[in-house]
C-alpha cells in the first residue's frame, strides 16, 4: 500500500464481514481512495447455472466435464433464487463460474483498483472481479487477500502420507 497509490478499493461480496474490514485497514493507508462498497453483487443460483448452460452449448466445456457441470447446473436450478455460494462447489469447477457481477454505474475506466477478499482458496473470486474490472476499464487490478487455504485450494481430504524417516547407522 505504501509503494503504489490505487484510485478504488472494491472489496468482494462475501458472507462475512472480513474482506470489507480488511478494506476498511487498506484504506488507511490511503485515506483519499474510496472504497466501493457493494460494487459487486452476488449472483442468484440461476444466473450462474444460466452461464454453465451458455458454455456447455457452445461446446466451450470439455467433455471430460460436462457430467460434472450438468450436475452443477442441476443443484443451483434446484434453489434457482439463492445467491450463488462459491464455497460449496468443488475447485476443479470454480473457475467455470462467475460468483458476481458489477451493481453500480461507478466507472472504473482508466483506474487503479484494488481488489480486496477475504479467503482465496482456488482464486476465482479474485479472477473474476479482476476480468470484470479489466472489461470495464481499468488501467490495473492489483489483489489483497487476508487468509489462503493451507492446501494450495486442493479439497481437503485425508492428509498425504509423511515421508519416511531414515535411520541412519
Amino acid at each position: 500500500m505504501a509503494r503504489q497509490a490505487y484510485d478504488l478499493i472494491i472489496p468482494l461480496p462475501s458472507s462475512h464481514p472480513i474482506a470489507s474490514g480488511l478494506a476498511r485497514r487498506a484504506g488507511r493507508f490511503q485515506p483519499d481512495t474510496p472504497i466501493a462498497y457493494g460494487f459487486f453483487v452476488k449472483c442468484s443460483n440461476a444466473e450462474v447455472a444460466e452461464t454453465l448452460r451458455n458454455l456447455v452449448s457452445s461446446g466451450q466445456i470439455p467433455r471430460s466435464r460436462r457430467r460434472d457441470v450438468t450436475s452443477l447446473i442441476n443443484t443451483l436450478s434446484s434453489s434457482p433464487n439463492d445467491l450463488f455460494k462459491l464455497k460449496e462447489v468443488d475447485n476443479s469447477l470454480r473457475p467455470l463460474t462467475f460468483p458476481f457481477k458489477i451493481n453500480e454505474d461507478l466507472s472504473v475506466r482508466g483506474l487503479s483498483v484494488l481488489v480486496v477478499d477475504d479467503l482465496l482458496s482456488s482464486g476465482t473470486s479474485i479472477q473474476t472481479a479482476s476480468r470484470l474490472l479489466v472489461a470495464s476499464g481499468a488501467d490495473r487490478v492489483s489483489a489483497l487477500c487476508l487468509l489462503s487455504s493451507l492446501d494450495g485450494g486442493r479439497p481437503l481430504g485425508d492428509p498425504p502420507e509423511p515421508p519416511k524417516n531414515r535411520v541412519l547407522t
